[in-house]
């Protein structure tokens, strides 16, 4: 199984005093995209481990969908720092994989692959660094002893 891995997008939505950051951030996705549309042995998914935009303002996440959906191969996605829970849900609702309540950490795996994949979201509450409390532990332990044989890859910010 070949995965790609795309991190650390930051993703800015165009304001005038940030409009050059913001063109070449996009850009920049973009040419990441199309390189991994051109390697030479196409990726099964794309992953992307957080930090998706850099305000977490919901226009930014919808231009990176749009930009993802240039893909045509599944693309992850879980929060980093900078990311909201909530609009990652609202705007990558069209992805059934990430449920649960919008406040709530995104967690998931994804069993259809020679490689199980899971997601693990690494927001802290009331801080910008990552945070794995027993909770997610807990969670974790459970999706990974559902399958305990199948080659297993977690990813996360």
């Amino acid at each position: 199984m070949i995965i790609a891995q795309l991190t650390d997008t930051h993703i800015l939505k165009s304001k005038a005093e940030l409009q050059g950051i913001a063109k070449q951030r996009i850009s920049d996705l973009k040419r990441c995209i199309l390189d991994i549309k051109n390697l030479p042995y196409k990726p099964d998914v794309v992953i992307h481990t957080g930090d998706i935009t850099h305000t977490a303002d919901r226009k930014e996440y919808q231009i990176a969908l749009e930009i993802f959906k240039t893909l045509e191969i599944p693309v992850f996605v879980v929060p980093g720092n900078r990311d909201s829970r909530s609009n990652i849900r609202q705007v990558f609702s069209c992805n059934s994989y990430i449920t649960g309540k919008i406040s709530e950490p995104i967690i998931y795996a994804i069993n259809n692959f020679k490689v199980r994949l899971i997601g693990v979201d690494s927001i802290s509450p009331g801080s910008n660094k990552g945070y794995f409390c027993p909770e997610k532990y807990s969670t974790l332990d459970r999706l990974l002893s559902a399958f305990p044989t199948k080659p297993t890859a977690i990813f996360m910010h």
